[in-house]
């Protein structure tokens, strides 16, 4: 994708999160949140909407804003603890249980995703949004669908989206 790197999912290495350092930088160390099915983890740019402003007559535009689009992902677990899934979630773990918030809250964390060549996708800060889904059917698991849009970070010298290895460090 990016130098000599191929990048490319015939089998993904996960997805891991990490709470965001204090000081708006990437965590040093990502944890895995459970088993994630196979094939649904997905990150979707939206296209940039673009604004042509013209003078009275003109045909051509004599500006132009240009607004980034928002991007969106989503993956699904299979397996998750039930402290973890309380962290994804909101609520809280009583007596071994899962209680659900009564308000829907988002939480905030780091993501990194890694596909089958190693290649790191990170993104500092993303708002997760998580749901329990249950498909009471034969062959089909419930899992606990999450959902995240990826935020700029807050500090201002971290971009929101870093793929590929480090070098040098």
């Amino acid at each position: 994708m990016f130098g000599n790197e191929v990048s490319y999912d015939l089998e993904v290495d996960g997805v891991k999160i990490a709470d965001i350092p204090a000081d708006g930088t990437v965590a040093l160390a990502f944890v895995s949140p459970g088993k994630v099915m196979e094939d649904t983890i997905e990150v979707n740019p939206e296209d940039p909407t673009f604004t042509h402003f013209y003078a009275q007559g003109e045909s051509d535009p004599i500006e132009t804003a240009v607004k980034s689009g928002i991007t969106r992902g989503q993956f699904r677990l299979l397996k998750v603890e039930t402290e973890v899934a309380a962290d994804l979630l909101g609520g809280a773990v009583v007596l071994g249980q899962y209680h659900k918030p009564r308000k829907y809250v988002g939480v905030e964390r780091q993501l990194e995703i890694t596909d089958g060549k190693g290649m790191p996708y990170t993104y500092p800060r993303v708002l997760l949004y998580g749901k329990v889904v249950g498909r009471f059917r034969v062959g089909e698991p419930n899992t606990i669908d999450v959902m995240f849009v990826i935020k700029m970070p807050n500090n201002p010298s971290v971009s929101p989206e870093i793929i590929g290895k480090k070098t040098g460090a």
